[in-house]
């Protein structure tokens, strides 16, 4: 019972945080437009690209995973609701989050690609289209579900990203938090060229495993949140409440 209504609970602000992004999205595509027609009135040969969707539902997760399960399990046990329990609950919000966003993206697709058809300097991408069908007019039913199955993997990965990064975050003292919080841009932005001189072939092989099929990026994403997810399970169960 405590379950349903945690469900519900994180259902309502799913469903409120997804329509958000929604309307968002159409005033930003509706400038791209409007850009689009200034310059095409001046006479100019450029074309205006919008492939924000898929970006921007990425970071949304990350961010929304970030801040809910510190949220989270402040107010649920306060309320009686147990660790596990509210754990779960973060794993239903994340993949009912991802599909209604998911889905949202076909949906999002399919207007901007009517509205801009007669404007050849518009061009709207997203994931899948940009990897696996860049040459084809329109997508196939089957590649729209190929899409929805990619935004759920690559959407489900970023929310238990968040989650990773707040509850390693929130597990470690003060000068801990500092050093990490200095220390993460520092080895993402200059580890980078050390990860590749000593990785280069394994990340290659990934890369290429990934580029020649969606399902295999699909893999690549669910076992990335697999892992993330059985790691925040694991800091769940200690995380001291006090320290959220």
């Amino acid at each position: 019972m405590k379950l349903q209504a945690v469900i519900k609970y994180k259902s309502d602000h799913a469903l409120k945080s997804a329509g958000i992004y929604f309307v968002i999205l159409l005033i930003v595509l509706a400038g791209v437009i409007s850009i689009a027609r200034v310059t095409a009135s001046e006479g100019s040969d450029s074309y205006v690209t919008f492939s924000g969707y898929t970006v921007g539902a990425w970071i949304m997760m990350l961010v929304i995973g970030i801040c809910s399960i510190r949220e989270d399990l402040r107010f649920f046990i306060q309320n009686g609701v147990g660790r596990r329990t509210t754990f779960l609950a973060q794993w239903i919000s994340a993949l009912e989050l991802a599909a209604l966003l998911a889905i949202g993206g076909q949906v999002f697709q399919a207007l901007a690609t009517a509205i801009t058809r007669n404007m050849a300097n518009v061009k709207i991408g997203e994931l899948y289209s940009m990897m696996y069908a860049k040459d084809a007019p329109s997508l196939t039913l089957w590649q729209h579900m190929e899409t929805f199955f990619l935004y759920l993997g690559f959407l489900a990965m970023a929310y238990m990203a968040g989650m990773f990064f707040s509850l390693m975050f929130y597990k470690l003292n003060k000068m801990l938090q500092v050093i990490v919080a200095v220390a993460l841009p520092l080895l993402f932005f200059g580890g980078m060229p050390f990860l590749w001189m000593h990785f280069s072939a394994p990340i290659t092989a990934v890369y290429r495993f990934a580029a020649s099929s969606s399902w295999n990026l699909l893999l690549v994403f669910l076992l990335v949140t697999a892992g993330l997810g059985t790691i925040n399970g694991l800091m769940t169960r200690r995380i001291p409440i006090r320290g959220l």
